[in-house]
């Protein structure tokens, strides 16, 4: 028992000078470690800034953050009244321009003169009528003018209450102890490093600049040398400009086109043409390996005084975006019925146990926009829940966002992706004095590559080189 004790006596002394060289090391281990974390942690300060900006982005609600505190606004009351001042305004300039043409084609069958088209001659008016035309022309235009003065006054005065209104919410949502900066409304990540992302964002990079550039050529029209037979029959042929795609696109044939919108769609370059008054022209592409429809809406292709001068004009109302919805929706009523049509088919062909019957795949629409392009389709993808991607967008004013509401907001499916030196989405976007947010739930980072830009980081092609770099 005694050279049991004496032994354990001893282990005891060894055991405790052991435990004390090894904290002693742990110590010392700890602090080296310690100075390393340190070290790491500071050469990685922006990846933990994007940390943190990810995790507050997933417990936001940006419509609380971008809208008035009520569903309906004032701002949106007095543009309401505006408009409706402006209607029977507008609906005079319209019943006189309908009577001074009915009384000229009157005219015009009463003298026999008839027999030229009267599209190719215009209205026929007698020579002692030509002040009374005048005149009639004169009082149209002011009515017009004045119409289109009134909604504009409106907007901006509605635009200005909503703006007032949206920053009086956050102010009571930050008394509320809620997080209303201006990166918790508009906090940015690192674009992911995923070849698949890139490629794809790439590819949608490239149908805009694609519309950009094609937009403007002269190409056949769908009536001339195609001729109005081969239109009927729905035959195609391969466009000269199909070559200029990305791999896997194809530029929508006629039959893809809703039926309202065939007469203004080039099927030869594959772009809608607009209204000239509109700033924003889009470009119809198939996907047909997913089969989706992606609408491209083109942004402003001038120097960078021209488009600063026309994003500054919308910074509180963004009524041109209306003509961008009413493409949109009409493609999605399109869709609908074909895609009725196509699971009408489908279970047609599995009743009849036809094991080799052909099974068609469902459409979907997604929304690409750059710039002004992209404020268009934030509206439009916000309207209607649409998949939608802008790049450098323009943002949306506090009169549009309130339109949307917060619900839409928080429902849409809406990715912003910028340039870190871009003069729009990163500088006026995010000035404290601009009244426009972009609204989507994700928004993305990455640095550009200028050098086919002269310096400019908005653009296109900055945005395509930077992203093949990345």
């Amino acid at each position: 028992m005694p050279a049991i004790i004496t032994t354990s006596a001893v282990n005891k002394n060894i055991s405790l000078t052991s435990l004390n060289e090894m904290t002693e090391l742990n110590t010392q281990s700890n602090d080296k470690m310690s100075d390393s974390l340190s070290s790491k942690l500071s050469a990685n300060s922006a990846l933990k800034q994007i940390t943190q900006q990810t995790t507050s982005t997933t417990n936001r609600d940006l419509g609380k953050l971008h809208t008035p505190l009520f569903d309906y606004s004032l701002g949106q009351m007095i543009t309401t009244l505006f408009n409706a001042v402006s209607l029977p305004i507008t609906a005079t300039a319209g019943l006189a321009w309908l009577f001074t043409r009915e009384a000229g084609e009157s005219d015009a069958a009463y003298n026999n003169q008839d027999s030229v088209p009267f599209k190719a001659k215009g209205p026929y008016v007698r020579p002692n009528d030509n002040a009374a035309q005048g005149l009639s022309e004169h009082i149209i235009r002011a009515l017009t003018g004045t119409a289109d003065a009134i909604k504009v006054i409106g907007n901006m005065v509605g635009g200005g209450v909503c703006l007032g209104e949206t920053l009086l919410s956050r102010a009571v949502y930050f008394c509320m102890g809620h997080d209303t900066s201006k990166a918790n409304r508009m906090g940015q990540v690192a674009f992911p490093k995923n070849p698949a992302k890139i490629d794809q964002a790439v590819s949608d990079l490239q149908l805009l600049q694609y519309t950009l550039n094609n937009e403007m050529k002269s190409g056949k029209d769908m009536w001339g040398e195609f001729g109005i037979n081969q239109a009927l029959t729905g035959e195609q042929y391969t466009p000269y400009s199909q070559q200029n795609l990305p791999e896997g696109y194809r530029i929508a044939k006629t039959d893809e086109i809703p039926s309202s919108l065939i007469k203004d769609y080039n099927y030869d370059s594959g772009i809608l043409k607009t209204n000239p008054s509109i700033a924003v022209g889009v470009g119809v592409f198939i996907e047909e390996s997913t089969g989706t429809i992606k609408l491209a809406f083109r942004g402003i292709g001038e120097d960078p005084s021209t488009a600063k001068g026309s994003i500054t004009g919308s910074l509180y109302t963004d009524s041109f975006m209306q003509s961008t919805l009413d493409i949109v929706e009409r493609f999605e009523r399109n869709v609908h019925y074909k895609n009725e049509l196509i699971k009408y088919e489908n279970s047609q062909a599995k009743k009849s146990g036809n094991i080799d019957a052909d099974i068609q795949q469902t459409w979907h629409i997604e929304l690409l926009g750059h710039s002004l392009g992209g404020e268009g389709v934030e509206y439009a993808g916000a309207m209607t829940g649409l998949k939608t991607t802008a790049y450098n967008s323009a943002g949306l004013s506090a009169l549009t966002r309130a339109e949307i509401g917060s619900d839409r907001i928080n429902a849409a499916n809406i990715t912003n992706v910028n340039t870190q030196g871009d003069w729009l989405s990163q500088q006026m976007i995010r000035s404290s004095f601009v009244p426009k947010a972009q609204i989507g739930g994700t928004q993305y980072q990455f640095a550009e590559d200028t050098r086919r830009t002269n310096g400019d980081a908005h653009f296109v092609e900055a945005m395509i080189d930077g992203l093949k770099k990345y």
